[in-house]
């Protein structure tokens, strides 16, 4: 049996379970969740979010671009580009990041104080947009993805995913794990917790929407 919801679009989500919200798109052989956006999600658990493209053969989240993610873990974000064989964040810009780790931001180099890339560590990335990936701390006033650990995005649009915290103020997507969407329209999925005055989705978990509609 296949569990599925499928709302504000057309598509296909096949033997799996997932959410396919607000975009056209197929949804293949494992979990997760596509939103405002055209793409695949195949062979994996993932988030595609904003944009367009092929999330295949591993976990990660693809967003605000076109672009294509395969056969490892990693974040591509704002920006078109190629992340294969390895794990790393392909963020706003253009290239290939191939058979390694790494970080590959705004051309080449590193970044601080301002639009960047805190990764693997524990800190504060606050007053503008970047990526905070596999540690605690918090982003604030800015748009951005904070992933695999447990933390606060605040007063901004972003992914949170894998790991528990609060998502406030602002659009967004909390997946697998415990925490509150507030003041916005966004899909909780996978976990429990509240999402309260905003339109979305919550689903698989134990949870209160007030004041918003659900679609089930």
């Amino acid at each position: 049996m296949i569990n599925r919801i499928l709302a504000e679009g057309r598509g296909i989500l096949a033997e799996g379970r997932g959410i396919l919200a607000e975009g056209r798109g197929i949804l293949a052989e494992g979990r997760g969740i596509l939103a405002e956006g055209r793409g695949i999600l195949a062979e994996g658990r993932g988030i595609l979010a904003e944009g367009r493209g092929i999330l295949a053969e591993g976990r990660g989240i693809l967003a605000e671009g076109r672009g294509i993610l395969a056969e490892g873990r990693g974040i591509l974000a704002e920006g078109r580009g190629i992340l294969a064989e390895g794990r790393g964040i392909l963020a706003e810009g253009r290239g290939i990041l191939a058979e390694g780790r790494g970080i590959l931001a705004e051309g080449r180099g590193i970044l601080a104080e301002g639009r960047g890339i805190l990764a693997e560590g524990r800190g504060i990335l606050a007053e503008g947009r970047g990526i905070l990936a596999e540690g605690r701390g918090i982003l604030a006033e800015g748009r951005g993805i904070l992933a695999e650990g447990g933390g606060i995005l605040a007063e901004g649009g972003g992914i949170l995913a894998e790991g528990r915290g609060i998502l406030a103020e602002g659009r967004g997507i909390l997946a697998e794990g415990r925490g509150i969407l507030a003041e916005g329209g966004g899909i909780l999925a996978e976990g429990r917790g509240i999402l309260a005055e905003g339109r979305g989705i919550l689903a698989e978990g134990r949870g209160i929407l007030v004041e918003g509609q659900e679609t089930l």
